[in-house]
């Protein structure tokens, strides 16, 4: 809850900022907000271990005011900091999203009618963005309180959450039936946030079908603190990252004590034989993740854009994508426990595809909202048969959703951790699970390294899924 609330109080200016911001900026904004999420979740959080380290970055610069060295870490503070940093853009979106529908009309009808920033926010802004500011707090609240990860490794075991609990009972104490229940209560509460969240949306459903006014004026009315608002929001999202990075040329052999440049630590992990296993186990898998989740994605969004005209229908499919990874892990491996079928590379596959098609069908469902159907009727009336059609006229237009969804679920796949860690064999353990292991039990500098490595590809994959998402020629139609 504290975790949200504070989400909250720092996503709402920045998401408002993004939003009023020029539209030709607004996108390069987001994406920036966006990019460290799609980064490494194991480390990102390890990420903040180094910052918060008695002898890490904050503690040396308290130490210039002879303050310190005070304990940032293995406490609640650092659980609510690691929450806050995991899940802030998933606060900011939906919000954003909510302020840019409205446009600029009701703030300047409100500034007309002399009405103070105060109370313009409390009585206009707040009630119109109600639905972005509720599917925010949900997104923040109900991933925060399935998550094991961050109170394992920021609260050195020592705060115990309702995932923590939900782990313990399905790999230590082995009772499953309370750990399945608890599970179930995390998605009875889910359920109960999204009935509340559709709620508000339908009362608010006048409102959000405005159609949007583009104006600029009024908007630099105190856009001062917004931006240094802003700077503090991205210092925040890339200050952890960008320590990472440097320590990861340090040549010292403490992961936190600089110490000089060195590429060292890139060299040493050439003679790491464990951690190279783990990498071939993850690519395999990711591979077959890949090309499985790809035709499956592929498939469903096509016949949930040809087929499905429950809304309920539609959003029920999405569920494996919000519901919090612990349950999905737990549910799977009760599954392959049920057909006795024994944990290893096959389990992974099959849990990462359950997973990633999810994130595949609903790229490809947005690339086929540009497509011309009257192209395919145009096609039949040319005697063109069903494959043919296919091939040749639908398959070339969705197929940069189809790439872009596919980078996707193999970037997913690499650096999914939650999901594998349940569902792994002692002879399949992955990179992330070999990360975990090296972070919770013997922090060396080679995890800098490991770390910078995995940050540059996640986001070298992440900006050309962007990039093809995004490419030109989206909408193909006929005739005016």
């Amino acid at each position: 809850m504290v975790a949200t609330a504070i989400a909250l109080l720092l996503g709402y200016p920045a998401a408002y900022f993004i939003a009023t911001a020029p539209r030709r900026h607004r996108l390069v904004l987001l994406m920036f907000v966006i990019l460290p999420f799609w980064t490494s979740f194991l480390i990102r959080t390890y990420s903040w271990m180094v910052l918060l380290n008695p002898v890490g970055l904050i503690n040396k610069l308290l130490g210039v005011f002879d303050i310190g060295p005070l304990p940032l870490l293995y406490n609640e503070g650092s659980i609510v900091v690691g929450l806050v940093y995991a899940y802030l853009p998933l606060m900011i979106l939906p919000i954003y999203s909510s302020i840019e529908r409205l446009g600029d009309g009701p703030r300047e009808a409100a500034q007309d009618l002399y009405a103070r920033p105060w109370s313009m926010f409390r009585r206009v802004l707040l009630p119109l963005t109600l639905p972005g500011v509720v599917a925010g707090c949900i997104f923040v609240f109900v991933p925060s309180m399935g998550n094991f990860i961050v109170p394992d490794l920021l609260g050195g075991g020592q705060e115990v959450m309702v995932g923590n609990l939900i782990q313990q009972q399905f790999l230590s104490t082995r009772d499953w039936p309370f750990g399945a229940t608890l599970a179930v209560a995390v998605i009875g509460i889910m359920m109960i946030l999204l009935l509340v969240q559709a709620a508000v949306l339908r009362r608010e459903q006048g409102t959000s079908e405005r159609s949007p006014t583009e104006s600029h004026t009024g908007r630099r009315r105190g856009r001062g603190w917004l931006r240094a608002h802003m700077g503090v929001v991205y210092a925040f999202l890339y200050l952890p990252i960008t320590v990472l990075v440097v320590l990861s040329f340090n040549a010292s052999s403490l992961p936190t004590v600089w110490r000089g440049f060195s590429t060292k630590w890139y060299r040493a992990l050439l003679d790491n034989e464990p951690l190279i296993a783990s990498v071939r186990t993850t690519l395999v898998v990711a591979i077959l993740v890949t090309a499985i989740a790809t035709v499956l994605g592929t498939l469903l969004a096509l016949g949930l854009h040809r087929t499905v005209r429950s809304r309920f229908l539609d959003s029920a499919l999405f569920v494996p994508a919000v519901i919090p990874d612990i349950v999905l892990a737990i549910g799977l491996l009760s599954f392959f426990n049920l057909v006795t079928m024994p944990l290893g590379v096959g389990t992974i596959v099959l849990s990462h595809v359950v997973f990633d098609m999810i994130f595949v069908a609903a790229i490809v469902r947005t690339r086929l909202g540009y497509f011309d159907v009257r192209i395919e009727e145009a096609a039949s009336d040319l005697y063109a048969g069903p494959v043919s059609t296919f091939f040749r006229v639908t398959l070339p237009v969705i197929a940069p959703g189809i790439l872009a969804g596919a980078l996707i679920a193999f970037t997913l796949s690499v650096d999914e951790f939650v999901i594998a860690f349940f569902n792994s064999g002692p002879t399949s353990i992955t990179f992330p699970i070999r990360v975990y292991s090296m972070i919770r039990f013997g922090v060396t500098p080679e995890i800098n390294a490991i770390a910078a490595i995995v940050l540059v590809v996640s986001l070298l994959l992440i900006l050309a899924a962007l990039r093809l998402s995004r490419g030109r020629g989206d909408r193909v139609a006929i005739g005016p």
